[in-house]
């Protein structure tokens, strides 16, 4: 619901680990490959690329869904970060960035009722950046 008519802003790996662009989404995808193509799918050569794609669209809000690479270059950007917390160690290698509580603030949190015993607890989290003191 949260990104349902927003630009996303994904990799390369993201998007082909997802496989088929978000429907009710414009779906750019950041990729260095000049030759790879995707239907569905605008393509953005960095982040910066991306945004400017999103703005051009007409967003007041996009909304980056990984990779973690994407997720780093972001993440001094935004304001606001829609987090869904997972209680469950997983193996791999790709993890959001540490959020600085000095910096980061949660202005919700909701936890699902009615969850499954077969599902592991999960919530869902908005942080706002703290304004930062006026120089």
């Amino acid at each position: 619901k949260v990104t349902m008519g927003k630009p996303v802003i994904m990799g390369r790996k993201t998007h082909q680990s997802i496989g088929r662009p978000l429907p009710g989404r414009l779906n750019i995808v950041i990729t260095r490959n000049k030759n790879w193509q995707a239907d569905g799918v605008t393509i953005a050569s960095g982040l910066s690329a991306a945004l400017q794609i999103a703005e051009q669209a007409g967003a007041e809000e996009a909304m980056v869904i990984g990779g973690e690479e994407i997720y780093r270059a972001a993440l001094p950007l935004a304001d606001r970060i829609y987090l869904t917390e997972v209680d469950l160690e997983v193996a791999g290698d790709a993890r959001f960035p540490a959020i600085d509580q000095a910096e980061w603030v949660a202005v919700h949190r909701s936890e699902p009722e009615g969850r499954d015993d077969q599902c592991p607890a999960y919530a869902f989290v908005t942080l706002e950046r703290r304004r930062r003191p006026a120089a």
